[in-house]
């Protein structure tokens, strides 16, 4: 395979890592029709165009998708997962509204504060994502918020 040729492709260990999804996920997705791909023996080469086309419609809605969100039911398998905890209920569910409300405000928070954090999936998307600077996580919990307060400063 030439230079040229494997420069269209990814793995789907890499293209996972550009969506924040599993290597499995991206299987999915493949067998969906929502990656494009090439088998290449067991495994399959992403089309590199397809992930950066997924991952711009997807995972970051352009203005024209987003008045589009709020009428769809959101898939938290399609979210980024970037919290080690996961919650029955939880709000995973709402980082594609709350990514859109974030980036909709005439200026640029430096700060989030997430009440009830509980995993933090707010708060820890809107550090990932660049869309502020710092977030404050604010748990009632105690177990939960020893847990942080280990996690975040080791103490």
């Amino acid at each position: 395979m030439s230079k040229a040729h494997t420069d269209q492709f990814l793995t789907t260990r890499d293209a996972a890592r550009r969506l924040g999804y599993t290597v499995q996920h991206v299987r999915i997705l493949i067998g969906q029709g929502r990656l494009a791909a090439e088998r290449l023996g067991r495994d399959w080469l992403v089309v590199r165009e397809s992930v950066e086309r997924y991952r711009t419609a997807s995972l970051w809605p352009s203005v024209a998708q987003q008045e589009e969100i709020p009428r769809r039911i959101v898939n938290v398998a399609t979210v980024p997962m970037r919290s080690p905890f996961r919650y029955p209920g939880g709000k995973t569910w709402l980082v594609p509204y709350a990514r859109q409300w974030l980036r909709s405000l005439a200026h640029r928070p430096s700060e989030l504060i997430e009440p009830f954090a509980g995993g933090g999936i707010i708060a820890l998307t809107a550090v990932f994502d660049g869309i502020v600077d710092r977030a404050t996580l604010v748990e009632l919990d105690e177990d939960v918020a020893s847990v942080w307060e280990t996690v975040l400063n080791g103490g």
